[in-house]
């Protein structure tokens, strides 16, 4: 008997994919809540220095002493606790995702699923998802706040950007992961040290951060967007905040199209190996 065809095998897991998630109050609240919740914790985080962000947004030269340094620090941080959300969403979207269905996979692998076609089910999955929640994430802000300064489209471009590509990433540790919550811990533990490493807490000397930084996702979605502040009057200031050197939008953006990139490549080696028992 002839397999599916490989088309025919896509739409059946997606279909699947979806209805497990209908049916799993858990799963569906938990993604509304993250969709719902983020931006709005984000926004009150962000509140107390709300008038500052929109000064921040002003012409150049425009901005008092006393406005200057508060409206630098709120854009700063506005822009890198979105990111924060993103990794976290990330972590919650992919880690779990092909590890703790490996069982089923392997079996399912054996009655003629073919990898390609177990793969691209996983991402008509998780890529509407992070689509959803990353580009509200970013448009919540724009509309509720009046906008941050420089180019919202790089800006939204970046943090979609990022958040695809730790997605990847966190889906390509659970396709080479034995259980879901190991998984989750690495994933978890990743996303930690991309706090840490991003250079938004603390800046790096430049030829430390020439080494570090290109294997930080966090840092390139954060920094892109810095850079695009560079014609507002709060950016002198954001970088005597920081001494981190920010990556250009264009070479942030090719820098997260590379993790992206790696992030399927470990899909692609995880899911055409055979899991081992144990």
């Amino acid at each position: 008997t002839a397999l599916p065809s490989l088309l025919t095998q896509v739409t059946h897991l997606t279909r699947r994919r979806w209805s497990l998630l209908r049916r799993n109050k858990r799963d569906w609240s938990t993604h509304l809540l993250m969709l719902g919740g983020f931006p709005v914790l984000t926004l009150l985080l962000v509140w107390p220095n709300l008038t500052y962000l929109k000064k921040g947004a002003a012409d150049p030269g425009s901005l008092a002493p006393e406005d200057l340094w508060p409206a630098a620090f709120t854009c700063m941080m506005t822009i890198f606790i979105q990111i924060i959300m993103v990794l976290y969403m990330s972590v919650r979207n992919g880690a779990r995702e092909i590890a703790a269905d490996r069982s089923v996979y392997e079996r399912e692998r054996v009655g003629g699923l073919r990898p390609g076609a177990y793969l691209l089910g996983k991402l008509a999955y998780v890529v509407p998802l992070l689509l959803l929640q990353t580009f509200w994430l970013g448009m919540f802000m724009e509309m509720i706040t009046g906008g941050l300064p420089g180019n919202v489209g790089l800006r939204l471009a970046l943090l979609v950007m990022t958040g695809a590509a730790f997605t990847m990433i966190c889906l390509g540790i659970s396709a080479n992961s034995r259980s879901g919550e190991r998984s989750m811990s690495i994933c978890l533990t990743l996303a930690f040290l991309q706090i840490l490493l991003a250079g938004a807490l603390q800046g790096f000397p430049r030829l430390l951060g020439n080494i570090i930084h290109p294997f930080i996702t966090a840092y390139h979605g954060w920094s892109g967007s810095m850079d695009a502040m560079k014609d507002t009057a709060a950016f002198p200031a954001i970088t005597a905040l920081v001494r981190t050197w920010f990556a250009s939008p264009a070479q942030a953006l090719t820098w997260l199209m590379i993790h992206l990139g790696l992030g399927l490549m470990l899909c692609v080696v995880g899911i055409s190996r055979k899991q081992r028992n144990g």
